[in-house]
């Protein structure tokens, strides 16, 4: 009698590792699971929980958030993805992510040599009609071990590159490059007439 008691508890409780959303991938691409295992994600949904490590090979993955926030991982690009629902924060060690926030959804990415901040808050004044949807932030980020690449596709996205560096805006349509230079300083350089 006290185990059917336990087990019905066990059913009931919510679940103790929240699902941030759903990962799949084509080509060779991989999740570090427990007990520090890397299980292939291509061909089908797998769940994705705060702090997964991701890794696209010769292949690439999407996911997608429970909110609606989505990211696309392009060949050689290692992730790890962390936060909680309409919060999302992404630490990228190589490759290039192509990333959709929507309205009240904030993401930051972070490559060594930069972090960038897309967030799509509610316009102050919003008009009425049937095309009434939401601003959705889009952008790219490219990151190798010579620098990072930040191109807005819609929306504002900020960016800082190094402590106490101050916060530069990538407008839509545009990008900027933050370059790694040999002694370890950035240098920031923006990139004029660039189309997605």
């Amino acid at each position: 009698e006290v185990l059917l008691l336990f087990a019905q508890f066990a059913f009931s409780a919510e679940p103790a590792i929240p699902i941030l959303g759903d990962v799949v991938g084509n080509g060779k691409t991989e999740m570090k699971a427990a007990f520090n295992q890397w299980i292939s994600v291509s061909g089908k949904p797998y769940p994705v929980i705060d702090g997964a490590h991701l890794k696209a090979g010769d292949g690439a993955m999407s996911i997608v958030f429970r909110d609606g926030a989505r990211v696309e991982a392009g060949r050689y690009t290692d992730f790890i993805v962390a936060g909680s629902k309409g919060s999302y924060s992404i630490t990228m060690e190589s490759g290039t992510i192509g990333f959709s926030v929507p309205q009240g959804v904030a993401l930051s990415v972070t490559t060594p040599t930069s972090t960038i901040q897309a967030h799509s808050a509610a316009p102050m004044i919003q008009k009425a009609g049937f095309s009434s949807q939401g601003q959705v932030v889009k952008g790219v980020v490219s990151y190798s071990d010579k620098g990072t690449k930040v191109m807005a596709v819609s929306g504002t996205l900020t960016v800082r590159s190094g402590v106490g560096a101050a916060m530069q805006t990538v407008s839509e349509g545009d990008a900027i490059y933050i370059e790694r230079t040999a002694t370890g300083k950035r240098k920031t350089a923006q990139m004029a007439g660039t189309t997605p």
